[in-house]
């Protein structure tokens, strides 16, 4: 992983003398770094690199790269290339190339990863980023520059140059989290800094920035006249060439596996089988809970160690500290499941470990949870994707926004917009904060979310997506074995109504059984604290909420049943307004909790 900002004047300048010139630049992005220092992770090292790949000195790249990595920005020729997420800055410079004033993939560089490709003596970047976006550019245009980097707010770091105190907080955001959880405008938590759609990249040439699509030729090699075997094999190929990738990219670290007994921690433990990688799986819960045994008999079929324990609160005083540290540690996004923005980050053990997680893959048809919906099902579930706090006068805007995205966004058919809603959002920008977090303390580690995988699905159709098909079929490729294995609360989709006598194999009897007893005392490892749901919590929640010097904002901000239930709720008696449940209410006053500490500014050193 790497973290980067660049600075490009957005006035073309040729008649100044290059050293003037190249010394703004570099004068200004030092002090961005001196600024941004504070919110480096303890993987990263905190010396930047400074680099004028361009000609002229007409643009300036700041970076931090991994303790013990070689610098991202690579040159060759007439092109110059930085990437985070993956590595694949000289992949990039063998690959791109112009076609008809197109830039396109001569091969595929597949990964995971936001990208700039530079040409050196036309003055012109492209930026862009895979899909789905866990890495994303985020940018920002002023009088004097252009900003574009990976972490917005390094680029907020850089128009601020360098300034903690001139950092500005979005109330544009603040609407939106506290109605979503995270951006769906591409709106940042900073003030004038935007992120980038995906399949589309941002150019600037000469100072002028323009959108564009994303570089051509990332398309896999399942055609879309493919029977259901063909889709099958393509997923499991294209997720057994992402773990390759991933495992150079470890490069021989210590891997931890946030495990649960899903359908998606079987495909990470189905492509982790047979490496020479040392991996520990770790589940979060209680001994005797259902999901926790399951882990446990997935991870003793797979030979893989595993731990059972609870997340680790984070070394501050008061929750608001812990939460801020979260904050911090995101480089300023608020967790989009801020219950969450208690505990510790990675937590892999010690800097420069792997982590590795299922985060909301696309393998099994995005936010499409069945394959027909009612007459305005589809639309409603697109609309409903905000909560029930935030009053009519405040999200009225949003949900017009979201309303012209379902209306002009071009899909195959109405149920193909939930999967495109993942595609671009659901799978990527709610990751953003975690991201943030994760990659500033251990090597990510997401084979699923490669760029590879995604193009496989986007080739799959919904039926192979939604029914699980797919994946069900890939799944049995990887590790025949544990088909036979039974899940928790749930089936396989197609296999709701009974057996598919053509698809669901031997294993059907077997994975159909009742879960074995507990193995552990299930009160071995009970918490010691409250849980992040309980009534003493929602109560603190309350309290400061109404306490802090921002509750008139939020109280014009939130419905007046939802400001209502704070009073009562910060006395212990925790009630829901009508409108949602108890645990939905918690979950919106963690939400407005970690958005009062985000605006308090209390994760922003002086």
């Amino acid at each position: 992983m790497s973290e980067f900002v660049i600075a490009i004047p957005t006035l073309w300048r040729p008649q100044l003398e290059e050293k003037r010139s190249s010394a703004w630049l570099r004068e200004r992005l030092e002090r961005t770094a001196v600024g941004y220092a504070p919110f480096l992770g303890p993987d990263l090292d905190p010396v930047p690199e400074i680099s004028e790949p361009a000609a002229r000195g007409t643009l300036a790249v700041l970076s931090f790269v991994r303790r013990g990595e070689s610098g991202r920005v690579q040159a060759s020729g007439d092109h110059w290339s930085v990437s985070a997420g993956s590595p694949v800055s000289a992949q990039l410079l063998d690959s791109l190339y112009r076609h008809a004033g197109r830039l396109v993939y001569d091969l595929p560089v597949w990964g995971q990863y936001a990208a700039v490709f530079g040409e050196r003596y036309l003055d012109r970047v492209t930026a862009w980023n895979t899909v789905p976006a866990l890495e994303a550019i985020h940018y920002a245009v002023t009088d004097e520059y252009v900003f574009l980097g990976n972490r917005p707010l390094l680029v907020a770091m850089a128009m601020a140059a360098g300034a903690r105190s001139a950092l500005s907080l979005s109330t544009d955001y603040l609407t939106e989290y506290l109605l979503y959880g995270y951006s769906l405008s591409g709106q940042t938590p900073f003030t004038g800094v935007r992120t980038l759609s995906v399949d589309r990249s941002l150019c600037v040439h000469r100072g002028e920035v323009s959108l564009h699509e994303v570089p051509s030729g990332l398309t896999g090699p399942l055609s879309a006249r493919h029977t259901l075997e063909e889709g099958t094999e393509a997923l499991a190929a294209a997720l057994t060439s992402a773990m390759d990738r991933t495992e150079r990219a470890l490069d021989g670290r210590r891997l931890q596996l946030r495990l649960s007994g899903g359908k998606d921690s079987r495909v990470m433990l189905a492509l982790l089988r047979g490496r020479d990688l040392d991996v520990g799986a770790v589940t979060f819960g209680r001994e005797g809970d259902a999901d926790v045994r399951l882990a446990r008999l997935l991870a003793h079929r797979s030979g893989v160690r595993h731990e059972v324990r609870f997340p680790e609160l984070g070394d501050a005083a008061d929750l608001a500290g812990q939460v801020a540290l979260t904050i911090a540690g995101s480089g300023g996004i608020p967790a989009s499941e801020p219950h969450t923005a208690r505990y510790r980050g990675a937590d892999a053990g010690g800097a420069g470990e792997g982590i590795m997680l299922g985060q909301w893959p696309l393998t099994k048809g995005g936010m499409a949870k069945r394959l027909r919906y009612p007459a305005g099902g589809i639309e409603s579930a697109i609309m409903h994707q905000g909560g029930s706090l935030v009053g009519e006068g405040a999200r009225a805007p949003l949900d017009d926004r979201l309303q012209h995205w379902f209306n002009s966004v071009h899909a195959a058919s109405e149920l193909e917009k939930l999967y495109l809603f993942a595609r671009e959002f659901r799978s990527g920008r709610y990751l953003h904060a975690h991201i943030a977090h994760y990659a500033g303390e251990a090597q990510i580690a997401y084979p699923i979310s490669d760029a590879e995988v995604a193009a496989v699905c986007d080739a799959l159709t919904m039926p192979e997506k939604v029914s699980e098909r797919a994946l069900f079929g890939a799944l049995s490729r990887l590790w025949p074995e544990v088909m036979e294995l039974p899940l928790d609360r749930s089936v396989w989709r197609f296999e709701a109504a009974g057996p598919d006598p053509e698809f669901s194999g031997p294993h059907y009897e077997a994975r159909s059984t009742p879960l074995p007893p507990a193995e552990e005392d299930p009160h071995r490892n009970l918490p010691t604290r409250p849980s992040e749901f309980s009534g003493v919590v929602a109560a603190q929640l309350a309290r400061e909420i109404l306490d802090s010097d921002r509750a008139p904002l939020f109280a014009s901000l939130l419905t007046a049943e939802m400001w209502a239930a704070l009073t009562p709720a910060a006395a212990g008696h925790v009630q829901a307004p009508a409108s949602m449940s108890r645990l939905e209410f918690v979950k919106y006053l963690w939400r407005v909790y970690v958005a009062d500490v985000w605006l308090s500014r209390r994760w922003i050193p002086a």
